[in-house]
């Protein structure tokens, strides 16, 4: 006898499953995945509302979402600044989908038909409706999805899909290293090739080593030179504070780091996680003095994870946000990330059509900027005939 859909929101991550749990996220993404969002929970104090569908006790869609009020936290999850709105017109807010690593996603079976899929869709997306209702939010969102999860969820609400960014990624179609190479344009591969033969000229040397919790105290010094760089706090102890939180619990089984030495010495160092067929850039270190002479950076970010990553059978590499430039020269394509928002009384006009604009105006000289990837396309997701369960 079928049972019929219900919702849940759950007060943190405790009583979700975590077979179901791990199962659905290997098909959406690292950021969404229980011991990232367990991490952040534990250690960092994001205690996040997990609104939920299930059939019975079984766990069919999920997303994390977290409470916050205009000017606090960081700026990148604030819809206000996304979108160039007075933050006071969106204050309290509700976002979800994440809240680190700047790509959020929503937990649902891709594979399964598209009736249930929309059955599941369409609940949880008016669970969450109801929730922001609730707790007095004055707009609501989903916030760096893909384009693909955008696209399916958006029909189960009256929400805008807005783009708010972009990510870098590559789907890794190459048979080895030389293939990868050999698909840069040719200026690119020339560059590519100067970037490695500096590397082994300099006698330095690179290995891939599993986990990041026995390395930590080796390369939190050179990730505190790069936040130093950019304006954060740039001690050695905030950095292994952030390092350990990035090892904690199962963390540390899908982390791999990329280091870099010369001389014997530490200069770069590139953090990623394994997860879901995938390789997940997360954070680089550098020793701004010695470096760049060596190519060290170019070497852990770029050429030993895509030979790391093809060694081991992955599809693709998120290279994540900013520094475009360098990235859609070594073969990265930059695609969109997209925002499910609800934003009452706010006018957004051709916002669309303006960023898309931008990103072309920007980087549509690149091979691996695709003008179609940043058109709003309608939905293939079918309109549910009735909430039924998966296999009902």
């Amino acid at each position: 006898m079928a049972v019929a859909l219900r919702p849940r929101v759950l007060d943190g991550t405790a009583e979700l499953d975590p077979e179901r749990w791990d199962s659905l996220a290997r098909q959406a993404g690292f950021y969404v995945s229980r011991h990232w969002i367990r991490a952040w929970e534990e250690h960092a104090g994001a205690r996040p509302l997990m609104v939920a569908v299930y059939d019975d006790d079984r766990l069919l869609g999920a997303v994390p979402c977290f409470e916050t009020r205009a000017g606090t936290g960081n700026p990148r999850y604030d819809l206000g600044t996304l979108l160039d709105v007075d933050n006071a017109r969106l204050d309290p807010q509700l976002f979800g989908g994440g809240n680190s690593g700047y790509r959020g996603d929503v937990l649902y079976e891709r594979a399964a038909p598209s009736e249930a899929r929309a059955a599941v869709l369409s609940l949880l997306m008016e669970t969450l409706t109801n929730v922001a209702a609730t707790r007095g939010a004055r707009g609501w969102s989903l916030l760096y999805l893909d384009g693909r999860t955008a696209a399916e969820v958006a029909p189960y609400t009256d929400a805008h899909r807005l783009i708010i960014g972009a990510s870098a990624t590559m789907p890794l179609e190459y048979e080895d290293f030389d293939g990868y190479l050999g698909s840069l344009s040719t200026s690119n591969r020339s560059n590519a090739r100067r970037d490695i033969r500096s590397f082994e000229r300099s006698g330095a040397t690179v290995e891939a080593r599993r986990g990041l919790a026995g390395s930590v105290d080796l390369v939190a010094p050179l990730l505190g030179n790069v936040q130093g760089h950019h304006g954060a706090d740039p001690s050695v102890a905030g950095a292994a504070g952030y390092l350990r939180l990035c090892a904690a619990g199962g963390l540390d089984d899908q982390a791999v780091v990329f280091l870099a030495r010369l001389d014997g010495r530490p200069v770069a160092f590139s953090l990623a996680y394994e997860f879901g067929g995938r390789l997940w850039m997360r954070v680089v270190g550098l020793d701004y003095d010695r470096a760049p002479a060596c190519g060290a950076y170019f070497t852990t970010y770029f050429y030993e994870p895509v030979r790391y990553a093809l060694a081991r059978g992955l599809r693709e590499i998120d290279f994540g946000m900013e520094s475009f430039e360098g990235k859609l020269r070594r073969g990265a394509r930059l695609r969109p990330q997209w925002a499910v928002a609800s934003v009452p009384g706010v006018d957004l006009g051709d916002w669309n059509a303006r960023r898309r604009a931008h990103w072309l105006a920007e980087f549509g000289h690149h091979r691996g900027f695709h003008p179609d990837d940043w058109s709003v396309r309608p939905s293939s997701t079918a309109a549910p005939a009735s909430r039924t369960p998966f296999g009902a």
